[in-house]
């Protein structure tokens, strides 16, 4: 009885390593451009667990921009970090170019690491001009999004979705709508869940927009040198919760109310 039972468990315990050692034989690494020419090539290929390797280089044009991820649970990552990487989606009032959509029902588990976004633009009624993620969600690891302009979130829009920014840089960008909480920077609406965790956000025309029952966590972040006619470094707007902890606000300005912060929001800490 007791030999059946300890068989049993060896047995269970070898299937197990089977299958830990099936799936980690069946994640990939798949490399731009030495094995597919653009990151959106890259991406068709891949398969949840896959990893996406940039070598150092500017990449723009088509499939080096709006890019779709696909609702893959995949990695995008730069060989030698954000100072060697960029995306330049070198869009125009003209013709609108961002560097990511996420739309697929992708997860947290979706990561964009060590890339540089510059010349997103999508400044008609649409927002994100860098990243735009809508009822998905998304990590984003040490990053620097420059330049880039939209109507909301200049850099980067949130809604409905979960997104994590860490050691990352957001600076120089624009937000053309000036209403309710300009948004150079993040713009984060419709019960999103984010949180912005040692991250510079400096010099944007509007540093952070928290809007319609959002949640919003920033820890550990300099948020400085942001401009906007309310709210320059920070506006919160019936944002279902803000917590801002072991941040600095430096010389940020605003037109009217709020240079570093204006709230009006159910919690605030």
């Amino acid at each position: 009885m007791g030999e059946n039972v300890m068989s049993k468990l060896t047995r269970l315990a070898l299937n197990s390593m089977l299958l830990l050692l099936t799936t980690t034989c069946l994640s990939a690494t798949l490399y731009v451009p030495s094995e597919h020419p653009t990151i959106q090539d890259a991406v068709n290929a891949a398969s949840n667990g896959d990893l996406i390797l940039i070598a150092d280089g500017v990449y723009t044009g088509p499939g080096n921009r709006d890019i779709t991820l696909l609702g893959k649970e995949i990695e995008i990552a730069s060989e030698s970090g954000p100072d060697f990487c960029t995306i330049d989606c070198d869009g125009t009032n003209e013709e609108n170019h961002r560097a990511f959509h996420l739309n697929q029902g992708e997860t947290i588990n979706t990561k964009i690491t060590g890339l540089k976004v510059v010349n997103g633009n999508f400044t008609g009624s649409s927002q994100g001009g860098a990243v735009r993620c809508d009822d998905s969600g998304v990590t984003i690891d040490n990053c620097h999004f420059v330049s880039n302009i939209a109507r909301y979130g200049g850099a980067i829009s949130v809604s409905n979705s979960r997104m994590d920014i860490s050691n990352s840089l957001i600076e120089f960008n624009v937000a053309t709508e000036t209403g309710l909480g300009t948004s150079g920077g993040i713009d984060i609406v419709a019960d999103s869940v984010v949180n912005v965790i040692n991250t510079t956000i400096h010099n944007n025309f509007g540093g952070i927009a928290c809007k319609s029952s959002a949640n919003t966590c920033l820890i550990d972040c300099v948020i400085s040198s942001n401009y906007a006619y309310e709210g320059g470094g920070l506006y919160v707007y019936r944002a279902d919760r803000v917590l801002v902890q072991n941040c600095d606000f430096l010389e940020n300005t605003a037109n009217y109310t709020g240079g570093a912060i204006f709230a009006n929001c159910t919690e605030t800490n």
